[in-house]
């Protein structure tokens, strides 16, 4: 195991209580992106804008978030990164991992990939809802030295908490976008779809197979792997 999947790993175990709480509500809703842009910012900084300066989530539909940079040196404090060498995305339900994807870089400043959450699925089940997002970047300071990002957003699953994040959600070295809303039957405050109004990346139609995407190509770059039987893909 490496130092990102353990990371990922230890990040996990931080937010599976407020999943399971989460697990435990009455009624639960996926009110989350079904398709997300991921813009890698090496400005940003932890905890970003998801909470006030209170630490308290700034949108109802989001219970909290974590961040933490770390550099592995002891003589080093440098936690700016030059280049993201890979990143781990896990969505979670309760304390089990429903989708996993891992990216092989080199990535630059300013790169945006484009990511198809589980939720991007048809067929939906509770089951298969995610409560959390979880995102570990791995990458080197101009001191080729090793420093890592990990940040975790936790859903609250409210049917009524739409949107879940601003238009300008910044976590760590991360600027979160919607591309695509959650689907009305998942989360019945989510407004209905256009489907004349399907997103593209790179000019072409956004595939529904649930596969993330990187760069302006719109090629598919790895599957991710569900846990458990699968959902089907949503038509186009």
């Amino acid at each position: 195991m490496n130092i990102l999947q353990i990371t990922a790993l230890a990040l996990g175990l931080m937010v599976s209580g407020v999943n399971s709480q989460i697990a435990n509500t009455t009624d639960i809703c996926s009110c989350s992106p079904t398709v997300f842009n991921f813009t890698l910012d090496f400005a940003g900084t932890c905890p970003g804008n998801l909470v006030d300066a209170d630490g308290d989530p700034i949108n109802g539909g989001i219970n909290e978030s974590t961040c933490f940079v770390t550099v592995l040196a002891a003589n080093n404090s440098n936690e700016i990164p030059v280049i993201i060498e890979s990143a781990i995305l896990l969505e979670l339900n309760d304390e089990i991992v429903i989708n996993s994807t891992t990216l092989e870089g080199p990535f630059g400043d300013g790169e945006v990939f484009t990511y198809a959450a589980i939720s991007s699925y048809n067929n939906l089940t509770e089951s298969y809802f995610p409560f959390s997002l979880q995102i570990t970047l791995l990458g080197e300071n101009s001191d080729g030295i090793t420093v890592v990002n990990t940040v975790a957003v936790v859903y609250t699953n409210d049917c009524d908490a739409w949107p879940v994040y601003p238009p300008d959600a910044q976590i760590g070295w991360i600027g979160i976008a919607t591309v695509r809303d959650a689907f009305p039957e998942t989360c019945p405050a989510a407004p209905a779809l256009d489907p004349s109004a399907a997103p593209s990346v790179g000019g072409l139609p956004f595939p529904t197979t649930g596969m993330p995407l990187f760069g302006p190509t719109a090629t598919p770059i790895a599957q991710p792997t569900l846990i458990g039987p699968s959902p089907t893909p949503r038509p186009p």
